[in-house]
């Protein structure tokens, strides 16, 4: 919702739907990026920018898409271990 994009964000819903479908039909573990990012924009941690995470933002998606996909490494065989 910044500025610099005239607070348009139309095609954001259409993109997250499109990527969980990717996601759910690849197998591919995905992680609720919106719940993160909306915790650090209310306590006002973000860039000043408007557009870009702040990096403990970042630093908590890093977590959880490791987390995510640890998950998914552990249910599976991995070949070579």
């Amino acid at each position: 919702a910044a500025a610099f994009y005239g607070h348009v964000t139309a095609g954001h819903p259409p993109a997250v739907a499109a990527a969980r479908a990717w996601g759910a039909r690849e197998r591919v573990p995905m992680v609720d990026v919106a719940t993160i990012v909306a915790r650090h924009l209310a306590a006002g941690r973000f860039n000043p920018d408007g557009m870009h995470w702040g990096w403990e933002c970042h630093a908590e998606v890093g977590q959880a898409v490791a987390t995510a996909v640890r998950g998914q490494l552990s249910e599976r065989a991995i070949i070579g271990s």
